[in-house]
């Protein structure tokens, strides 16, 4: 046998296109990739993680992979979100608090 072993592992870069940083996940070669969980985007809904630059949604139950990949975040609108003061003005400066309630 070459050096490969049963614990050498691949990354999974996910791009959650919201405004953070990529992250990843380390996973044996040939495994399913687990979906990650607490991603959000204020105002919009996650439709789901794709492979690369396509259009091909990552199917978390079904596929596996033996390479290292990007997956890609995608968002609809919410429709039904109501934005809060902070949404639409960002975080207040505090002399600028002061004026407006005086």
């Amino acid at each position: 046998m070459s050096g490969s072993s049963s614990t050498d592992t691949i990354t999974i870069t996910f791009n959650p296109n919201n405004g953070e940083q990529p992250f990843t996940q380390e996973i044996i070669p040939g495994y399913n990739i687990a979906r990650p969980e607490g991603v959000e985007y204020k105002g919009y809904i996650l439709d789901g993680w794709y492979y690369e630059d396509t259009n091909d949604e990552w199917k978390f139950d079904y596929y596996s992979t033996s390479k290292e990949i990007t997956l890609n975040a995608k968002w609809d609108k919410d429709w039904n979100y109501i934005p809060d003061i902070e949404d639409i003005f960002g975080n207040i400066d505090s002399s600028l608090a002061e004026y407006v309630s005086e």
